[in-house]
């Protein structure tokens, strides 16, 4: 759907205040208890390949909220530590500028609440219009559950991002399977695992849909690559799972990329 010149005027009015919202209150608020293990953790997957810390908080919300620290010059705890020990002198007993650190991790999430709340209007504007649009992303914008979790420094933010534009990617694969929906199913999904545990919920969710789509869209058919249109049951059902098979294939080799190719968390296996 074309947007009007207005409409993306309120977009970006929206987005922005949204954006201040959360950025306003970051230098207001104390750490919680996890953020610093975020960062350090984060820092740690960057700097030195390991991931033996907090391995069940997600890699990619840790490596994306850790990466304006790569750019400041800082000390890191030697090693041996716990996650929580390492985590404390990392930002409070080596010299680092905890507060420039803590403030940039958190802005790196505000950055993907904002991807997320241009995801909803997007979506809803394509089911209901541009005012539908527009008033899903005011309730996104001004909610305070979102805006509570989008200047802190976890995986919350990352898991619910990646988490609808999954689903999103999912049900575009089942109405048009082509190598650029399953390659945008693959990075989406790979994305929501890489962010927390929680995500293989995606593996019922994605029954789910598939149930929904063949029992309840059985009149609309799907269309395979080169505009094939399959519009049996059966044909379908073999389609997805394809599709499904292609997508696992490609997530496999994502997360483990994401992990170095190996199955050692640090790469000196011997601590």
């Amino acid at each position: 759907m074309k947007q009007s010149s207005p409409t993306i005027f309120i977009v970006a009015v929206l987005l922005s205040l949204h954006m201040m919202l959360a950025a306003g209150s970051v230098r207001q608020k104390s750490n919680t208890f996890d953020e610093l293990i975020h960062l350090t953790s984060g820092y740690s997957y960057w700097k030195y390949n390991d991931y033996r810390f907090q391995p069940e908080n997600g890699n990619f919300p840790q490596r994306w909220a850790a990466v304006p620290l790569l750019f400041m010059d800082l000390r890191f705890p030697e090693a041996g530590l716990t996650e929580y020990v390492a985590a404390h002198a990392f930002f409070f007993r080596l010299d680092n500028d905890a507060d420039a650190m803590l403030f940039r991790g958190r802005m790196m999430i505000v950055g993907l609440s904002l991807v997320l709340g241009l995801g909803v209007y997007l979506w809803s504007s394509r089911i209901f219009g541009q005012l539908g649009g527009l008033i899903s992303l005011s309730l996104y914008c001004f909610s305070p559950t979102i805006l509570a979790h989008a200047r802190l420094t976890t995986s919350d933010m990352a898991a619910a991002l990646f988490f609808i534009f999954s689903v999103g990617a999912i049900w575009r694969v089942l109405h048009r399977v082509t190598a650029g929906s399953l390659v945008v199913a693959s990075l989406t999904i790979s994305g929501c695992l890489l962010s927390k545990m929680s995500g293989v919920l995606l593996v019922p969710t994605s029954i789910l849909m598939v149930l929904v789509r063949i029992m309840w869209g059985a009149d609309r058919p799907m269309c395979f690559f080169k505009n094939r249109k399959i519009h049996t049951v059966a044909g379908q059902l073999v389609a997805a799972g394809g599709a499904a098979l292609l997508v696992g294939m490609m997530c496999i080799v994502l997360i483990w990329g994401a992990y170095g190719f190996r199955f050692t968390a640090s790469a000196d296996p011997g601590p």
